[in-house]
């Protein structure tokens, strides 16, 4: 057959009905599972092949991910519903992702498989595959979201975190249940989710906004710029922030949102100029000794100062002004 020496085989071939017919399966499930689809044509063609031996060929097939012997078997071969859900149901536990859609695309798997699979599935592609608005139930859709979050909190890994960022994006898991989880994860320090769902349109700004502000007072930076980079923090909210870093001492918030570009120069003057009408000399004292204030800036500052009465804040900015 590898030689197109098809007359041969045929010659060959014709002395099988002498052998047993368990030999004649073996070969043909041997071709089935290396793949030689040209020779498991020609011995189907004979007719000599039951329904049995079909049945074994396919799983091998299926087992060894050969598509093509797959396709001409759900074809050619009476393979029962029962022999593709069991082939589908191995390709989905071994990742086998060629042979599950083709197997899927046979529309011979029935909804309350593919719930179950669904709901235990933990990798992205899988879920891909098995999504179906139409036979995939919102409740099996929720448990799944929940179990893989749970298992993402507690053990960060960033398959699981693609999987919470795909079903929250679905349309099928409900604002409480991404908000409930997006505040869980802030709380557990859990990066991978806060990343995932912070951009999601059902996680309200306030919400966004209360885990930032919590993120901050507690000095954990890397949870400020997953949230900054997110695109949800007003620039009034990171300039208060930055102003309560610099009084609680939290140094790398402080330089963090100083540096970024979307917030204006003039939002962090303005800050300056209140801190020194309100007395701040936390505030006022680290834009001076990080020269962080134009001169026309701390002129203002040191008027504001005075007119409040703010004595110490007054001659620090006085000394500055002096330099």
């Amino acid at each position: 057959m590898q030689e197109e020496q098809e007359d041969i085989a045929d010659k060959i071939y014709a002395a099988y009905p002498r052998y047993p017919a368990c030999i004649k399966d073996k070969l043909f499930q041997t071709a089935a599972r290396i793949g030689w689809t040209v020779v498991v044509e020609f011995i189907f063609s004979k007719g000599r092949i039951n329904a049995g031996a079909s049945e074994r060929a396919f799983k091998g097939a299926a087992d060894c991910r050969r598509c093509k012997v797959l396709t001409f078997l759900l074809k050619h071969a009476d393979i029962s519903a029962e022999s593709v859900e069991l082939a589908f149901t191995r390709a989905i536990r071994s990742r086998s992702i060629d042979v599950a859609t083709l197997l899927l695309e046979t529309k011979r798997t029935f909804p309350t498989l593919l719930n179950h699979l669904f709901e235990s599935a933990i990798y992205l592609d899988i879920i891909q595959i098995l999504f179906n608005k139409e036979l995939i139930s919102t409740k099996v859709v929720e448990v799944t979201f929940q179990k893989v979050l749970n298992a993402c909190v507690m053990n960060a890994c960033g398959d699981r975190a693609a999987v919470v960022k795909f079903l929250s994006d679905s349309g099928r898991v409900s604002r409480e249940s991404i908000e409930s989880a997006f505040v869980k994860a802030a709380n557990a320090n859990s990066y991978l989710i806060v990343n995932a769902l912070c951009k999601n349109h059902l996680v309200s700004s306030d919400t966004v906004s209360r885990v930032f502000t919590d993120a901050c007072a507690n000095n954990r930076l890397k949870m400020v710029k997953i949230l900054c980079r997110s695109g949800r923090i007003s620039a009034p909210l990171a300039v208060m922030m930055f102003v309560n870093a610099i009084g609680n001492g939290h140094g790398s918030i402080v330089n963090f949102i100083w540096g970024q570009s979307w917030i204006s120069h003039n939002k962090f003057t303005r800050a300056f100029i209140n801190a020194a009408k309100l007395g701040d000399l936390h505030v006022v004292g680290w834009f001076c000794c990080h020269n962080r204030a134009s001169r026309e800036a701390i002129i203002m500052a040191l008027h504001a100062a005075v007119d409040a009465s703010h004595v110490c804040v007054a001659k620090r900015l006085l000394r500055r002004a002096l330099q």
